[in-house]
């Protein structure tokens, strides 16, 4: 933001756009939304006393939607646990997961989707409480950051009042710029 615009426009203004832009969305999953994609065949790579093998194998899918920034899937919050969570597909606005050679009793292959959420919503829990502390730092600094601006870009503008030699407008000083 120029210093103009950040003289001309209200404080509030300033101040809201400012804490808008640092503020962050912890995701929400929408597990009552979430639906399966039809079944595919996959590859499984694996490994037996030394030897390298393939096979195929049926992969199911669940597609689980949410509302919240993208990005915060893939930061480490400042808790973990060697269990990290398993994501087929991160996209803008839902997760794939996926059970590859499932087994045919379908109770036990819920239980393998659900395991994989609560995975995921542990992990969400430890990010959403780092998230809603620097979201709190923010609404608490930006005002004081943006005032103080303000009296440094004014009290430079005094100084140069106060030299006593003219200040020689640019051509597009009457250009208003929109924050």
């Amino acid at each position: 933001m120029n210093d103009n615009a950040l003289l001309n426009a209200p404080a509030q203004d300033v101040i809201d756009e400012l804490v808008e832009a640092g503020s962050v969305r912890c995701p929400e999953l929408d597990i009552d939304s979430a639906y399966q994609i039809e079944p595919t065949e996959v590859d499984q790579q694996y490994q037996q006393f030394g030897e390298r093998y393939s096979r195929h194998v049926t992969r199911f899918v669940l597609v689980v939607p949410f509302d919240g920034e993208k990005d915060v899937f893939t930061f480490c919050p400042d808790h973990s646990t060697t269990v990290r969570p398993s994501v087929l597909q991160l996209n803008s606005e839902d997760i794939r997961l996926a059970v590859d050679d499932p087994p045919d009793d379908p109770a036990a292959l819920k239980q393998g989707f659900d395991n994989q959420i609560a995975t995921i919503e542990k992990y969400l829990a430890w990010s959403r409480s780092q998230i809603e502390a620097h979201n709190q730092q923010i609404v608490a600094e930006v005002p004081v950051l943006v005032m103080r601006r303000r009296e440094q870009l004014l009290a430079t503008r005094n100084l140069q009042a106060a030299i006593g030699y003219p200040v020689r407008r640019r051509k597009d000083a009457d250009t208003y710029a929109r924050l």
